[in-house]
């Protein structure tokens, strides 16, 4: 039966209505794990066509705000979907709250695509197959996944195995981001403005940002050995220099730049970064 689905999969990659149906019916399902409970509660998923991705919400406040946080919910749902499917996301004022189940909303949308596109009858045969089929392996304690339909066991939750695997990478990557924008950020302040993270997840994220600074550190040292002072490519080198510093200086201490001083710069980076920078 799983071939089945292949079949099928295969039939909506060549058609685009159908392939356009399918995608939506993903997104549809991922959205509430792209953005936090507080988000899902005042926005709902209304339509996708041509890659783009309209969002009812609730006020012009979330509005505002959302369309801030719009490069990030495409790339997050994208990931979570297994495809690059979302170029854009546009918010509209309206009402969100489900009146009715997407999932079956989505499956008449499809429905009507076949019927316009006049599809064979087998091809609505073998639905049919693939959607007992996945009855009956949901009696038996199995479930599909929200993101790529595999069929996997109920006690796993919504996603299986590799999807977990994937969206915790895309989170711990999230994380990054994140302390890498704003170096001082602290595990409290990070978990209001992003919801469900652990310690464990940014204790990592932190401790691979330090690292990824020193190792930039090293590089831009060992490149101003190689570079006459005068040059513009040395005053470059020695202005990202200080931007790594600072940021090594902000990452350990938890310190804002206008709270930064010389000594807790000194005391966060290598001798060799302090001679050049403080002329030690």
């Amino acid at each position: 039966m799983d071939s089945l689905k292949k079949i099928l999969q295969t039939k909506a990659g060549k058609d685009p209505l159908l392939k356009e149906a399918h995608s939506q019916n993903k997104i549809f399902k991922m959205w509430s794990l792209a953005v936090d409970q507080r988000l899902s509660k005042n926005t709902r998923p209304s339509k996708y066509q041509h890659g783009t991705l309209e969002v009812t919400v609730s006020s012009p406040v979330w509005s505002n705000q959302l369309s801030l946080l719009k490069s990030e919910i495409m790339e997050k749902l994208n990931a979570l979907i297994g495809e690059a499917a979302i170029k854009d996301v546009k918010f509209r004022v309206g009402e969100t709250k489900k009146t009715r189940d997407q999932g079956p909303e989505t499956r008449v949308e499809s429905e009507e695509n076949h019927k316009s596109r006049e599809f064979p009858e087998i091809l609505e045969s073998l639905e049919r197959k693939i959607k007992k089929n996945n009855q009956e392996k949901q009696s038996r304690g199995q479930v599909e996944c929200a993101s790529c339909e595999e069929i996997h066991n109920a006690a796993e939750g919504s996603l299986c195995k590799s999807c977990k695997t994937k969206l915790a990478a895309f989170q711990k990557k999230g994380i990054r981001q994140y302390v890498r924008k704003t170096p001082w950020v602290s595990f409290s302040d990070l978990k209001r403005e992003q919801g469900a993270v652990t310690l464990d997840e940014f204790s990592k994220g932190k401790r691979a940002e330090i690292a990824y600074i020193k190792d930039e550190i090293f590089n831009v040292l060992r490149e101003l050995k190689n570079e006459r002072e005068g040059r513009a490519r040395y005053k470059r080198l020695i202005s990202k220099l200080k931007e790594l510093c600072y940021g090594m200086a902000m990452l350990r201490t938890g310190k804002r730049p206008e709270e930064l001083d010389e000594k807790t710069i000194k005391k966060n980076i290598n001798r060799e970064a302090r001679k050049i920078i403080f002329g030690e």
